[in-house]
């Protein structure tokens, strides 16, 4: 069943293995030789962590797993504020992941490409493009100015970071004024402002653009692409984009998010006090344990439920055992079933919940019924005169980290304190250039309001208050911005 994906899956991982092995046994050993005590956790690409002996002989989980934390980071930060359908916004240097999260439920998909390569393995649907801070304008052979995909990265990096030439995202947010020069990454690197404009001007001449000009242009260009990108995602899902709240994430994310969520229609836009840290944050709030799956293609009005209420003993005895080794106390596991379904015919399956306890032939019964509940909820139709087919049984064993909060900040009122204004900075909004307020982030306080035009400066990014748009903190000093 489906040998070619199993195939190409398995020889990704084998190719995989070898320096993925030596890099865990490595770093083990490295960790271990300086006194490290505590416990080291891998995030997969399935949204799980696991110890690294678990990885070992399983290298293409790890494909893709920095970005896999990112939806449980939004998750998070959306129980804050009481959302739970959110779409989440990773804009770094280099990349652009988008992820749609409905119900507060990360999704999740089989049907991936990495490369020209088909990996079959359960990951987070994660939506990655070339679009991020280090992102290069050029201009194509019609005359038109593009946007990326090809990036500056972190070496040589932005012009404005004094060693590169080509002109970036980034370099049009510091020469349009919404980025420091003198206060990024907490002033620890000052940028050139001079090398920002001389690398613009060079992309603005066959353009017959000037510095500002093409500035703004290449910051718009960058917001409508990356606004059409989550429009994609929404609409291959027949979903409404209007209908969530945006969440962003990522080093250059704060200063785009409030321009791309006016580009969607949406109001509100949550900026996490860890933007720069988003992933890393997520994987704090990770389950840790596995997948298990079994292929079984049947009717579902022909199907051997004791056959299948064996497949899930098994599987349910590998994790047990699995998660035993990890010193995990059976009482703190779960066992969630599930079971991939589609209508006869069909090329593309809907995975169902499967209640737990022996495979009863009611057992299915309530597996079908929830296959019409689930297509109707993803494609507004259900059709329940066809037949229904099994294809392949999951189980996902895992265990809870325990619940943290972010530390509260001072509580304070609407009117934001004077010594939290740090000073004022030209910057341009809609083509006019505007004296804008610049708070210092650090100083802010519980309840505090801001309203447009404003920059709020902290040490690993900058969030861009633009005309018509409020800024609240709140108690975690997260920004709620409110379009």
């Amino acid at each position: 069943w489906r040998e070619f994906e199993r195939f190409s899956t398995t020889v990704v991982s084998a190719y995989l293995e070898p320096v993925v092995s030596d890099y865990l046994i490595g770093l083990q050993g490295k960790l271990a030789s300086v006194g490290f005590g505590g416990t080291l956790l891998m995030m997969l690409a399935n949204g799980l962590v696991q110890p690294p002996r678990q990885c070992l002989g399983r290298a293409v989980y790890l494909l893709g797993s920095g970005p896999a934390a990112a939806p449980s980071s939004a998750i998070y930060f959306g129980s804050e504020v009481g959302s739970k359908d959110l779409i989440s916004l990773d804009m770094g240097g280099t990349s652009l992941d988008v992820c749609v999260v409905r119900n507060a439920e990360v999704p999740s998909t089989t049907d991936a490409w990495v490369g020209d390569h088909r990996v079959a393995i359960k990951m987070v649907d994660i939506h990655s493009v070339g679009a991020g801070g280090g992102s290069i304008g050029w201009v194509d052979s019609l005359g038109l100015l593009r946007v990326g995909p090809d990036s500056a990265g972190a070496d040589p990096g932005p012009a404005c970071y004094g060693v590169g030439s080509e002109a970036t995202v980034t370099d049009a947010d510091v020469v349009l004024g919404y980025i420091p020069v003198d206060y990024f990454l907490g002033g620890e690197i000052t940028l050139s402002m001079e090398s920002a404009r001389n690398a613009l001007e060079r992309l603005g001449e066959p353009l017959k653009m000037n510095t500002e000009v093409v500035a703004q242009a290449v910051y718009d260009t960058a917001n409508s692409y990356m606004a059409d990108q989550v429009t994609e995602v929404c609409t291959r899902r027949g979903l409404d984009v209007r209908d969530f709240t945006l969440v962003v994430g990522g080093g250059a994310g704060p200063v785009h998010a409030a321009a791309i969520a006016k580009q969607l229609g949406l109001h509100n836009v949550i900026v996490p006090t860890v933007a720069a840290l988003y992933s890393a944050f997520g994987m704090l709030t990770m389950d840790l344990g596995r997948d298990y799956s079994r292929s079984f293609v049947a009717r579902a009005d022909d199907i051997d439920s004791e056959a299948v209420d064996l497949l899930f003993r098994e599987m349910e005895q590998e994790a047990l055992e699995s998660l035993h080794a990890m010193d995990i106390p059976q009482d703190s596991i779960t066992l969630q079933r599930t079971a991939e379904m589609r209508y006869l015919g069909q090329y593309h399956e809907v995975e169902v919940p499967v209640t737990s306890g022996k495979i009863t032939t009611e057992t299915i019964k309530d597996a079908v019924n929830e296959l019409h509940r689930k297509h109707e909820l993803l494609y507004t139709f259900s059709m329940p005169w066809l037949s229904a087919e099994f294809l392949t049984f999951r189980l996902r064993a895992s265990s809870s980290p325990s619940r943290f909060s972010l530390r509260s900040v001072t509580t304070g009122t609407s009117k934001v304190p004077e010594t939290a204004k740090r000073r004022e900075r030209k910057c341009q909004w809609n083509g006019e250039w505007i004296d804008t307020p610049v708070f210092d982030g650090n100083k802010l306080l519980a309840g505090n309001k801001i309203q447009g035009p404003a920059i709020i400066e902290d040490q690993t990014t900058t969030t861009v208050v633009p005309q018509g748009c409020e800024c609240i903190v709140d108690a975690s000093k997260n920004y709620l911005l409110h379009l």
